[in-house]
C-alpha cells in the first residue's frame, strides 16, 4: 500500500487545475467535487452549529433562514442540498431554497424555507446544507 502525504496540491498547468481520474479514463476537476460551503444550524436558538465558508445567519421569519458567504459563489447557479428536521423528533419537514420572501439566491447569501407538513412553517433545531459550485 502506498501513501501520500502533502500540505499542498498544486495543478502543474494552472495552480487549481487538478484532474482526478474517476473511473478508467474518465477525469474531473478535484475543486469542481469539493463543498464550497456547509452549514448545521438552529432556527429555534438562531445559532449556526459548525460551518465552512458560512459567515452569518438571519432569521429571516419564521421557518426562513438567510446565510452569507464569507467567500462569494461565482453567481447565483451553484447547487443547494439541505435537510431539516427536530432533534427530539416527531413531524414531517421539508426544506428548500427559498425565493418566495424577496431573497432569491445570489452569489453572497442563500435562504431557505422550512414546512412542517402538518402545520406549516417551522423554526427547526436541526437544519444542515451543503453547497455545491465555483467561488469567485
Amino acid at each position: 500500500m502506498s501513501e501520500m502525504i502533502v500540505n499542498k496540491l498544486t495543478g502543474k498547468t494552472s495552480a487549481g487545475d487538478i484532474d482526478v481520474n474517476v473511473s478508467g479514463t474518465v477525469t474531473m476537476q478535484l475543486q469542481k467535487g469539493l463543498a464550497k460551503s456547509w452549514a448545521r444550524w438552529r432556527q429555534d436558538t438562531n445559532v449556526i452549529v459548525k460551518s465552512e465558508n458560512v459567515s452569518s445567519y438571519t432569521d429571516a421569519g419564521t421557518g426562513i433562514s438567510r446565510l452569507t458567504f464569507t467567500n462569494n459563489m461565482s453567481d447565483a447557479d451553484y447547487s443547494a442540498i439541505a435537510t431539516a428536521g427536530e432533534l427530539a423528533g416527531g413531524g414531517n419537514r421539508n426544506m428548500g431554497v427559498n425565493g418566495n420572501s424577496g431573497r432569491t439566491p445570489t452569489s453572497s447569501i442563500i435562504s431557505f424555507y422550512v414546512v412542517n407538513m402538518s402545520n406549516g412553517a417551522s423554526d427547526d433545531s436541526c437544519l444542515s446544507m451543503c453547497i455545491m459550485g465555483d467561488l469567485a
